[in-house]
């Protein structure tokens, strides 16, 4: 089973960093338990299992119903040029996040913009409209929350998240001089243009509003590159960059072991591995086959069974019973299954959103031998050549916060859990491969557009299949849920 690094991990080492180069100076009082849930999007008891181990280590000081406190205090090695070096040693790491937005943001406020009634849209932006004298640093907090506040309201559960995870990694240069840092970011920094590119989401304009941010984040990203090489002649010598430092995991406490038995399961069912009817290897077997105890096995059959994918008899073992429309009505009374129907959506709409930036930053580096290989692939039987097309896509990102984020949603969409709610493989897998087999068709034709554009209408086509499905087995939300289809 997949090992992933965890999320105490992430907060713990992200919470270190800002102590450790001053941007949580000694005596600053942290963040409440509640607002490092959500800036991280992590459980209450990950936050205190980390503030409980920042306490014994000696990095804060806590008390009941008190904020809690910093009290490390570096020693005069540690401070100048060692917290410089610290920043600096995570510049490439940091330039690669500013690109991966400028590439994945823009779609998703245009699509969040159009998603926005026009009430919500005038709610999330009435600060900003009080805040016309504001300076920059004030106006840049204000424009992030109604960001925040925007991609809320698409109702997709990964979009805030995504944006959450990239707005923090981009926080490192401005850990050791805030203002200093901010009065690099020049021609992006001036309030009007600032307003003027906010008002582009209120307008619904698809094309300035991807134009515009895009030009954004790369200008503030080139002020920041500028303001990191003042720093690092400062002090004499440039630091060996280290590896990408970005972590994002969607899982949220829904990677455990029998999760992702269950996943990989419901996956070899919906594509025709263990068929309609046949039983499943008995529970020793996929003990055995999947290194984990019987007990982890049952809890992932058990699973199958409320989900209405299996049936468990006594003696004979566990039954494969695809297409019980009874048992998907009951699930979506369960808040467990209704949040995991809602997070594959929103996998499907992100990937549909997102995949053509992605496919377009590909395409000049697919040659004619990954040509070859993905139409081989196609001719399969059983093939899924979307699925081969993605993951070559994702081999060939050269951004890594961008690969990982476009790994770790593919995670979530396991493409058995998709035919699993139609009776024959054959009838949907020939409507979805057939916009996939025209996208192939275009890279082979040298049609980088036509290649990206039938990419987001596969993701499309898979996902108002899904939402409609459900939305008429007890799942409301999902009908709420709009097709991310501006540029198709």
């Amino acid at each position: 089973m997949e090992q992933k690094k965890t999320l105490f991990d992430y907060l713990y080492q992200n919470l270190i960093h800002q102590i450790k180069t001053g941007y949580l100076p000694y005596g600053a009082a942290l963040p409440s338990i509640s607002q490092l849930c959500q800036s991280y999007n992590v459980g209450i008891r990950t936050v205190r299992d980390v503030l409980d181990k920042l306490r014994d280590e000696g990095f804060i000081h806590s008390e009941e119903r008190k904020a809690s406190r910093v009290i490390y205090m570096p020693s005069p090695s540690d401070q100048g040029c060692d917290a410089i070096s610290s920043v600096l040693s995570q510049k490439d790491s940091v330039m690669d996040v500013y690109e991966t937005m400028a590439v994945l943001m823009p779609p998703l406020f245009a699509f969040s913009a159009r998603a926005c009634s026009a009430k919500s849209m005038d709610r999330l932006f009435s600060p900003l409209e009080r805040a016309s004298n504001k300076d920059s640093v004030s106006l840049w907090r204000i424009c992030s929350s109604i960001l925040h506040g925007l991609l809320e309201s698409s109702g997709n559960l990964l979009f805030c998240d995504i944006y959450t995870s990239l707005e923090l990694h981009t926080r490192m240069p401005f850990f050791l001089n805030r203002h200093e840092a901010m009065a690099s970011i020049n021609e992006y920094a001036d309030p009007k243009n600032i307003l003027t590119l906010m008002n582009t989401l209120k307008l619904r304009n698809d094309e300035e509003i991807v134009r515009g941010f895009s030009m954004a984040y790369r200008s503030v990203a080139g002020s920041i590159d500028k303001y990191l090489d003042t720093l690092s002649q400062s002090c004499g010598s440039k630091p060996e960059s280290r590896e990408s430092t970005y972590f994002w995991n969607p899982g949220k406490g829904r990677d455990h072991y029998y999760v992702q038995i269950t996943r990989d399961l419901i996956d070899k069912i919906g594509t025709g591995i263990y068929k309609n009817a046949s039983f499943l290897p008995s529970e020793g077997e996929l003990a055995e086959q999947y290194g984990v105890s019987v007990s982890t096995v049952r809890q992932a059959i058990s699973s199958l069974n409320q989900l209405g994918f299996t049936k468990t008899y006594n003696v004979k073992g566990t039954q494969v019973t695809l297409f019980n429309d009874q048992a998907t009505h009951d699930c979506m009374k369960i808040r467990v299954y209704k949040q995991d129907t809602l997070i594959y959506l929103s996998g499907l709409q992100f990937m549909a959103a997102a995949i053509k930036p992605a496919a377009l930053l590909a395409f000049p580096h697919i040659d004619e031998k990954m040509m070859l290989s993905l139409a081989e692939d196609a001719r399969r039987p059983g093939a899924i050549p979307l699925d081969s097309i993605v993951k070559c896509i994702i081999s060939l990102t050269e951004l890594p916060p961008l690969q990982l984020i476009l790994s770790e949603v593919s995670k979530l969409l396991h493409w058995g859990y998709y035919f699993s709610f139609f009776n024959t493989w054959e009838y949907d897998s020939a409507a979805l491969n057939r916009i996939s087999l025209d996208a192939l068709a275009s890279l082979q034709a040298g049609d980088a557009d036509g290649f990206a554009r039938r990419l987001s209408l596969s993701y499309c086509h898979a996902f108002e299949m899904i939402r409609d499905f459900m939305a008429g087995c007890g799942l409301p939300k999902a009908g709420r849920l709009l097709t991310p289809d501006m540029w198709t």
